[in-house]
C-alpha cells in the first residue's frame, strides 16, 4: 500500500524527477538558513546582518563558497582564507534538510497525495492544494529541525520561533477547506474556515497537554541542562498542522524512544547525552541520532516517517478503535 502510489503517477518520470532535484536543491538552502536561525537566535543576533562570515577570521563568506553541501565538500570542511575547520554539522544539515524535502514531495506532491488518508476526496499532483499542503508540512519540518538544533547546542529556544509556522498554517487554513488530512472527529455546526480552526486547535492543545505530561521522562532520559520549553514548542506545533492523531501517533514513538534511551541509561550506569566538552569525533555520531539526541530531534526525525506512513497508520487506527 505504502508504494501503490507510484504504480499510476500523474506526473511523467522527467516531471517527477527535475521537481526532486529541484525540492532537494530548495531543503538544502533552507538547511543552510536553518544553521544560522539555530546559531543566532538563541543569542539574540540578527538572522540577516551581518551576512555570513567566517567565525574565525571573520571574513565575509564568496558566493561561490556559500552554496550549500557543494561547497563544504569543495573546500574539505575548511575556511578558503583562513583554512580554520567548518563543522561538518553544516553538511550534515543542509543535506538532512534537502532529503526531507525531496523524500515528502515523492511520497505526497509528485504523486497525488496517495499517503494522505482522505481517498473518497483525491487529490492532484497539479492542484495548488496539495502543493498548499505540503509547503506547510515542510515548513513544520524545518521548524522541528531548528527547534532541535537549538536544544542539542543546550540553548533557550525563542517562543517566536514558532510564529512563521503557525501563522502560514493558519493563513492555509483559511484559503483550503479540508487543511487537516483527518478532521477534528467531532462535528461542529461551523463553517469550514472555523473548523479548520477549531481542529487545528485541538490538535495544538494536545501536542502540548501531551508535551507536558512526558515531561517528567524527559528529564530522566537526557540531561538537566537541556530546555523542555523547545519539546512542548515542537509538540503544539505539530498538533496545530497535523491534528491531534498524528500528534498522538507521533508522541507515542518519541516517548517510546525516550523509554528506550533511560533503559539504556539505567543499564549502562551512563549519560547518554553528548556534552561539548567531549565532543564525538566521528562524523557519523556528530550528525546523526544518538541516544544523546535531545527529545525534540527525535520529533524531527520520527515525523517525515509518520507523514509518509500516514494512510498506513491510520487504516491500523481505524481498524483497531474505530470498527
Amino acid at each position: 500500500m505504502l508504494l501503490a502510489q507510484f504504480l499510476e503517477p500523474e506526473l511523467t518520470t522527467l516531471q517527477t524527477v527535475i521537481l526532486t532535484i529541484w525540492l532537494f536543491a530548495m531543503g538544502a538552502c533552507v538547511g543552510s538558513f536553518l544553521n544560522v536561525v539555530a546559531y543566532r537566535t538563541p543569542a539574540g543576533l540578527s538572522i540577516a546582518h551581518p551576512p555570513s562570515h567566517c567565525p574565525h577570521c571573520q571574513l565575509l563568506i564568496r558566493g561561490r563558497d556559500n552554496i550549500p553541501i557543494f561547497s563544504w565538500i569543495a573546500l574539505r570542511g575548511k575556511c578558503r582564507q583562513c583554512a580554520a575547520p567548518i563543522s561538518s554539522r553544516y553538511l550534515a544539515v543542509e543535506a538532512l534538510a534537502g532529503i526531507t524535502f525531496a523524500l515528502l514531495a515523492l511520497f505526497e506532491a509528485t504523486t497525488d497525495g496517495s499517503n494522505l488518508p482522505k481517498s473518497e476526496e483525491p487529490y492532484s499532483s497539479f492542484a495548488p492544494k496539495l502543493w498548499l499542503l505540503y509547503a506547510n508540512h515542510v515548513v513544520l519540518l524545518s521548524t522541528l529541525c531548528c527547534i532541535g538544533l537549538i536544544d542539542f547546542d543546550r540553548q533557550l529556544v525563542p517562543r517566536q520561533l514558532g510564529i512563521p509556522c503557525a501563522l502560514a498554517a493558519g493563513i492555509t487554513m483559511a484559503m483550503i477547506s479540508n487543511f487537516h488530512p483527518l478532521d477534528s472527529g467531532m462535528v461542529f455546526d461551523l463553517g469550514w474556515r472555523l473548523n479548520n480552526l477549531t481542529t487545528a486547535a485541538l490538535g495544538a492543545a494536545t501536542g502540548g497537554l501531551l508535551g507536558w505530561a512526558v515531561e517528567p521522562l524527559i528529564r530522566q532520559a537526557c540531561s538537566t541542562k537541556v530546555h523542555q520549553g523547545g519539546w512542548i514548542l515542537a509538540a503544539t506545533l505539530c498538533g496545530w498542522v497535523l491534528g491531534w492523531q498524528a500528534t498522538v501517533v507521533l508522541l507515542l514513538l518519541t516517548t517510546l524512544v525516550l523509554l528506550i534511551v533511560t533503559c539504556l541509561r539505567v543499564l549502562t550506569e551512563a549519560s547518554p547525552t553528548i556534552t561539548s566538552d567531549q565532543p564525538p569525533t566521528a562524523f557519523w555520531r556528530r550528525c546523526f541520532p544518538s541516544p544523546g539526541l535531545p527529545p525534540s530531534c527525535w520529533l524531527f526525525f520520527i515525523t517525515p516517517g509518520v507523514i509518509i506512513t500516514w494512510r498506513c497508520w491510520w487504516n491500523w487506527w481505524r481498524e483497531l478503535f474505530l470498527s
